[in-house]
């Protein structure tokens, strides 16, 4: 006997916070119980694809992983939107070939090394880049520490031909990702430190903006070199700005006494700007893509270069297409070797697009389709995803993945003694070698807000002061701390009453173990509240490969 729980053979008795917690003792094996209430606990709704880590799906498309955060809905209605990945085009590695960094809308940043040519890129698959920019998260209010919606440009600070990620946040951050190697061999260490990587577009560091999408650029002929203009993702108030450098290059500086709204924003929101000379009139133009799916051209109309100035937005139309989708970013980038403007742009189902420009310098003109850049991914990236079950946690750690397994995908894997299923779940770490950054990103400090959480977001109801069975079998390695079960309540009040969170420790070796306990959520204050909704989660800390399978929640009859 252990915190007053019975401890049977091939079962594990379970502790409980906020809820009433019954060991089961041997008599108890006897009780009857009703039928699974939770059918998302047989891991058989199941969809075969390929693993994301490569940064290509099975079109042979470049896709980034997908991510959401609240937006602004053409119905004026606040939900959680998807958004476009941000590309950048540059050489990383001095072999004279143009190279992608790609920041998905989940804010994995990922490298894609040119190995063909100059005039006919080849993109294997991608390398996730150590870099995490999510806020700290220190409650369930916190935004923007999991799909921040980075905004990414390479600049060349210090005229040395080695190119840092600049970066723009949900948060209205912008941060210098130094690149510590060389002109020939990248190198960017795991963002510990991120209050040393921030400059800061307001004198006292205040954050006044949202999904801020960064160009650095001196076409604007400023004495102290690179000036900035940002995109300004907030409802409403959003604009593109100019801000003046005050200090040099290699560090620049930005406050609100050298800033003009040079753009208005006209409701479009989540603007991803661009400087370059359009129409070769030597001033420098500003083309944008924004919520709506628009690319928009705003020529540069200035008599006076201290206070720039800008015609009404046209559409950039591309082969008579004129929208490609919802919240896109675009990016200027040569890959064919025409030394033109061509354009990428990035869209909100990960994909990235390439626009061939066929025109001549200061008349740019796209009369083919964009077409998506593709990437190379291997055969053997693909597994079995639960079409229920979602990994929310740990932030910012790469390769993980959850899956659905059986004998049939995974050699010398066997179910459960007397179990009949056709999948098991199973978290694990994509097994990747990266050459260009062996070094991965991983939460220093594992909290219930940064830690694993493996969540099936379908609901299920509890009657209240009724006693239920939960059960499953569980199989782990070494490398898990902490494991628990959790049955998190819907949040809202009903009559004065909120129902509690139900969780309960697991223990887990390396041979299947059956986990059976039972639960009861009391309500003895409010008689007319009789049931409650809920999910359940698995959590821990830790990289396991770790296993799940049949598992049930049952009325006590």
């Amino acid at each position: 006997m252990r915190n007053g729980c019975i401890f049977l053979r091939k079962s594990h008795c379970l502790g409980m916070m906020a809820a009433v917690f019954i060991g089961l003792a041997p008599w108890a094996w006897a009780q009857e119980y009703g039928p699974n209430i939770f059918p998302q606990g047989s891991f058989e709704n199941v969809l075969p694809t390929y693993v994301p880590w490569a940064g290509v799906d099975d079109n042979g498309n470049i896709h980034g992983l997908e991510g959401r955060q609240l937006s602004v809905g053409e119905d004026g209605q606040i939900g959680f939107y998807t958004f476009g990945p941000s590309i950048a085009v540059g050489d990383l590695n001095g072999d004279g070939k143009p190279d992608l960094v790609l920041a998905d809308s989940r804010g994995f940043f990922w490298l894609f090394l040119n190995s063909g040519t100059a005039h006919n890129p080849i993109f294997s698959q991608g390398e996730v880049i150590p870099i995490w920019l999510g806020e700290e998260r220190v409650g369930d209010g916190t935004e923007a520490f999991d799909s921040f919606i980075p905004r990414i440009q390479l600049v060349d600070f210090d005229n040395t031909k080695k190119l840092d990620i600049v970066a723009g946040t949900y948060s209205g951050k912008l941060f210098r990702i130094p690149n510590i190697g060389s002109s020939t061999q990248p190198d960017f260490r795991p963002t510990y430190d991120q209050a040393n990587l921030l400059i800061n577009t307001r004198k006292g560091g205040v954050l006044w903006c949202n999904y801020l999408s960064p160009c650095l650029t001196n076409l604007f002929g400023a004495q102290d070199g690179l000036d900035l203009v940002l995109g300004d993702g907030s409802y409403s108030a959003n604009s593109i700005y100019f801000l003046r450098n005050t200090n040099s290059s290699g560090s620049p500086a930005f406050d609100e006494d050298h800033l003009q709204k040079v753009i208005p924003g006209m409701g479009l929101e989540q603007l991803t700007p661009v400087v370059l000379d359009w129409n070769n009139d030597s001033k420098p133009d500003i083309i944008s893509g924004d919520r709506t799916g628009f690319l928009n051209l705003y020529l540069n109309n200035s008599i006076n270069a201290d206070q720039p100035t800008f015609a009404p937005g046209t559409h950039i139309k591309i082969a008579g297409v004129e929208n490609f989708g919802h919240s896109i970013t675009v990016a200027v980038g040569d890959l064919t070797g025409n030394h033109l403007p061509n354009l990428l742009i990035g869209r909100d189902d990960g994909t990235i697009l390439y626009a061939l420009n066929t025109g001549t310098i200061g008349a740019p003109l796209f009369n083919t389709p964009a077409t998506p850049l593709k990437g190379v991914l291997p055969p053997d990236y693909h597994y079995v995803a639960s079409k229920d079950w979602d990994k929310d946690q740990a932030y910012g750690a790469p390769d993980e993945l959850l899956g659905c397994v059986n004998p049939q995908t995974e050699p010398g894997f066997t179910f459960p003694e007397g179990v009949k299923s056709k999948y098991a779940l199973k978290f694990f770490v994509w097994p990747i070698k990266n050459i260009i950054f062996p070094t991965r990103y991983y939460p220093q400090v594992e909290d219930r807000w940064r830690e694993h959480n493996l969540t099936c977001h379908q609901f299920y109801t509890l009657k209240l002061n009724t006693k239920y069975r939960i059960h499953f079998w569980v199989r782990a390695d070494g490398n898990v701390s902490n494991l628990r079960y959790r049955l998190n309540p819907s949040n809202f009040m009903q009559d004065g009453y909120l129902a509690p969170e139900v969780v309960n420790p697991v223990d887990a070796g390396t041979n299947w173990t059956e986990v059976s306990s039972e639960i009861e959520v009391a309500n003895p204050d409010h008689p007319t509240v009789t049931t409650w909704n809920f999910t359940f989660s698995f959590c821990f800390t830790g990289q396991p490969t770790l296993y799940f399978d049949d598992l049930q929640i049952q009325e006590k009859l």
